[in-house]
């Protein structure tokens, strides 16, 4: 139980600190994708997809966007069996 509620704590405080990132510059790919892989981890997957595509806006020859995109499309097809 302990260990379930610091992992809330922890994927919080992770989103918290990448959309404080993405505010101080909504440019930067990478707070976008690590948003994104944040939230497919905690099941966001419409809100992982909405920042992966974001990501891909702003640099959309970046093949390891397009990877994790594709592994949470992968994913998502697999949950809904």
């Amino acid at each position: 139980m302990t260990s379930d509620i610091i992992y809330v704590i922890f994927i919080t405080q992770a989103l918290a600190y990448y959309d404080r990132s993405i505010q101080f510059n909504d440019k930067d790919e990478s707070a976008f994708v690590n948003r994104a892989i944040t939230k497919a981890v905690i099941k966001d997957h419409i809100g992982a997809l909405k920042d992966f595509s974001k990501a891909l806006a702003i640099s959309p020859k970046s093949a390891h966007i397009y990877f994790n995109r594709a592994n949470l499309h992968s994913t998502m097809g697999m949950s809904r069996k």
